[in-house]
């Protein structure tokens, strides 16, 4: 299963080439285009349920389903407190970013991590790997992203696929991490609850596009200009490959600014069609000055690096039975890089690259480290 993910690259930018002029022939339910609204309902159906049942797979049959006993998976020491409230970007004519924050209750100086929801999500998306950080003395700001959150996709779903194909449309969310970290470094209603000196982003799907822009990924027509480089690290679960509008995976991972964990399953198809889970190693592939770590999930399907325990989309559940164990193995990565890039903890550090962690994984799981060069 692992062989699909170790393919040329060249051969999947001609897949992915082909693949997006076969789609635009079928038509996409999920995206929408204008020769798919002229089909017959039912065609239209039976293209979305082909796309559902590819991206739901097999759900890992035959891999573990039992619960990670390890600490790092566990529930942490701290009780957690939430808050929430919202930024306005002056600059930006007053744009609001809604936030949820986790906080360790009784900890001072918490880092962060500001978590970026995927498309159609809200400050609530993610949930359980903010309690989790908390828990483990972590702070986490999930903040939402007006014009790709819940009530875009209700108003019109093409602007999230709109959003991942074109940076102009992506880019009012990804300035509001920029926008976000400036509040927290001059000073912010988190006060001396957190460490604005330790910062780090997170993120899934659209999300994760966000996430490794703020890291330093190129984008056509934007350079640079889009990252945050005060951010110390970079957790991306379901990271994409640029699409055509944002410019060549050769190039765009050239000056990455911090260590980047990436995350995905062997089942984590790109919902709208664009490209198939394979791609989803490109970012780690291409990208060589910073340290990086691909996790690769078998069985793992698109919504399952969400965190949602019953993920749904329109109806139709992407829970399978080893689901709940995937969730530990995020939250445990998650508070082990973090450590390991907030705190410098070298135990931490071990633990991922030393074999520890690869003991907790499923026989047909994988986990690659690359130093930086």
């Amino acid at each position: 299963m692992t062989d699909g993910f170790n393919a040329d690259k060249g051969l999947f930018r001609v897949f992915l080439s082909r693949r997006r002029l076969v789609m635009a022939a079928a038509g996409s339910v999920i995206v929408g285009c204008a020769s798919a609204a002229d089909q017959p309902r039912t065609i239209r159906q039976r293209i979305a349920d082909r796309r559902a049942q590819r991206m739901a797979g097999d759900g890992g049959v035959g891999a573990p389903t039992d619960r990670l006993a390890d600490p790092n998976a566990l529930k942490g020491e701290f009780a957690v407190v939430t808050e929430l409230g919202e930024f306005a970007d002056q600059a930006r004519a007053g744009r609001k970013v809604l936030w949820k924050a986790y906080l360790p209750s009784g900890a001072s100086k918490a880092p962060v991590v500001i978590y970026s929801h995927g498309g159609g999500g809200t400050r609530e998306s993610g949930r359980i790997y903010g309690e989790h950080l908390a828990s483990h003395g972590i702070g986490a700001l999930h903040i939402q992203h007006i014009g790709t959150d819940r009530d875009a996709f209700r108003e019109n779903p093409q602007q999230i696929s709109e959003a991942a194909r074109n940076p102009k449309a992506g880019a009012p969310r990804y300035e509001d991490v920029g926008f976000v970290v400036r509040e927290l470094r001059r000073g912010s209603p988190l006060g001396g609850r957190i460490d604005a000196a330790r910062l780090g982003v997170a993120g899934h799907s659209l999300g994760a596009i966000t996430t490794l822009i703020a890291a330093g990924q190129f984008v056509e027509g934007y350079g640079q200009s889009l990252a945050a480089p005060d951010i110390k690290g970079a957790f991306a679960l379901s990271p994409s490959p640029p699409r055509k509008g944002y410019g060549d995976a050769a190039t765009a991972f050239d000056k990455m600014l911090a260590p980047i964990f990436h995350l995905t399953g062997t089942e984590d198809d790109a919902p709208n069609g664009d490209f198939q889970a394979p791609a989803r190693r490109i970012p780690f592939d291409e990208t060589t000055n910073v340290d990086q770590r691909l996790l690769i999930l078998k069985g793992a399907n698109h919504f399952t690096f969400g965190g949602d325990p019953n993920p749904q989309l329109r109806g139709q559940s992407f829970a399978y039975p080893g689901l709940e164990r995937h969730h530990d193995l995020i939250k445990a990565a998650s508070v082990l890089f973090w450590r390991s890039v907030f705190d410098g903890d070298a135990a931490a550090k071990q633990f991922l690259d030393g074999g520890a962690f690869k003991s907790l994984l499923g026989p047909d799981d994988t986990l690659e480290f690359k130093p930086a060069r």
